[in-house]
């Protein structure tokens, strides 16, 4: 069984963090993040609800804080120099290994929800990649650099949920073909 996502959790995060971590990640193994209670997650992480609040504004953003530990173990590491191309393997390297936790987290509609969370780290990904190659997105570049986001986020979650026919390795050679030419350009 592949380690839970808890292996990119950092040594200040701490104990009630960790503990939070590996109860949401088992809870949604079986259960989604909408469905999931509060009582049901501290009572699993052996934490009081007073602790779970002093960390976590919700449910969702612990999931979310859990998220970010991943990107920095896999697509954030591009900024440490690793290539583009395995720093996005890397990441749906994560979603493939834990593609139920994500399916049941990202398919929530509330606004805290993880794919809400998963577009904006996006779009701030290649907006400071942009940044750091020097460009300025003008309002139509940035128009369209939001449009391939939620784009590849909608097609994220049709793959996680199983709707998408494609094996893997087609929908990210697609989603790295898909990338708005200004984008790609800074990526050569």
């Amino acid at each position: 069984m592949p380690p839970t996502l808890t292996c990119y959790l950092k040594a200040e995060d701490g104990l009630v963090f960790r503990a939070l971590a590996e109860a949401v990640y088992h809870l949604l193994q079986a259960q989604t993040i909408d469905s999931l209670s509060i009582s049901d997650l501290v009572k699993r992480a052996g934490v009081s609800r007073a602790s779970f609040y002093r960390h976590f504004a919700d449910k969702y953003d612990l999931v979310r804080a859990m998220h970010r530990r991943a990107l920095e173990g896999s697509l954030l590491r591009w900024f440490q120099g690793v290539p583009f191309q395995q720093a996005v393997e890397d990441t749906w390297q994560i979603f493939t290994q834990h593609k139920r936790f994500y399916r049941n987290a990202l398919i929530s509609t509330d606004v805290n929800a993880l794919g809400n969370y998963i577009f904006d780290e996006t779009y701030s990904f290649y907006w400071e990649m942009l940044r750091l190659r020097g460009v300025t997105m003008d309002k139509v570049q940035s128009r369209e650099l939001r449009q391939y986001c939620f784009g590849a986020v909608a097609l994220l979650s049709e793959w996680i949920l199983g709707e998408m026919g494609e094996p893997l390795e087609e929908y990210m050679k697609a989603s790295i073909r898909g990338l708005p030419s200004f984008v790609g350009d800074c990526l050569k």
